[in-house]
């Protein structure tokens, strides 16, 4: 079933194929996986924060406090930015694969029923929408 092409370049094997979209699929969900990890744990890390820094009674205004509130809330930015840019990467790493898983689907010949990347999320919902509108900033 695979012909050598006419031409000098070989095609690569259906066990090849199946390998290459083995580890785009492991990837892809890899990287969701942790994704979510780092999603759930974010609101649990908020939360501490917050109920640490009200818990301080406020009975005189104290400088040292507000300028831990300061620090702090600096920190929170700092963080929240860098997590952004994690976030923002991870969306380009998993738009990246889909496009890859997408085509190895097509060298395969799945039906698009089959298909774990082609046009299996609804519009708005689904991972490709929203990492194109990150491209746009």
């Amino acid at each position: 079933m695979n012909q050598k092409p006419t031409d000098d370049t070989q095609k690569p094997t259906d066990d090849t194929l199946i390998a290459e979209y083995q580890e785009v699929c492991d990837s892809h969900r890899a990287i969701t996986d942790f994704r979510g990890k780092l999603l759930a744990l974010l609101p649990v890390a908020s939360g501490t924060g917050i109920f640490l820094l009200l818990d301080k009674p406020t009975k005189t205004p104290d400088t040292t406090f507000t300028t831990f509130l300061i620090a702090a809330g600096i920190f929170g930015a700092v963080v929240t930015f860098g997590l952004f840019f994690y976030e923002y990467g991870g969306m380009r790493e998993c738009h990246r694969l889909r496009r890859c898983g997408e085509h190895l689907e097509r060298e395969l010949q799945l039906k698009d029923d089959c298909s774990r990347f082609r046009d299996t999320r609804p519009g708005l919902i689904g991972p490709p929408e929203p990492a194109r509108w990150f491209t746009l900033l």
